[in-house]
């Protein structure tokens, strides 16, 4: 599947899994939205489309 046309539920649970992947290298507290944006090459603007904040990310 390409990454640009994914659902909405897709693209969250892709950024769920990138911030897993991002916790598993790095200590969680110092993960930033930026850096969970550049993993997934997208802008942080496309992650809050999706998550309304940063604790929402880590609630999901």
């Amino acid at each position: 599947m390409n990454e640009k046309y994914l659902s909405a539920e897709e693209r969250r649970r892709l950024t769920v899994e990138t911030v897993v992947s991002l916790a598993a290298a790095q200590n969680p507290s110092e993960i930033t939205t930026a850096a969970i944006a550049a993993r997934m090459h997208v802008t942080q603007g496309a992650l809050f489309r999706h998550f309304p904040s940063k604790d929402a990310i880590w609630q999901a």
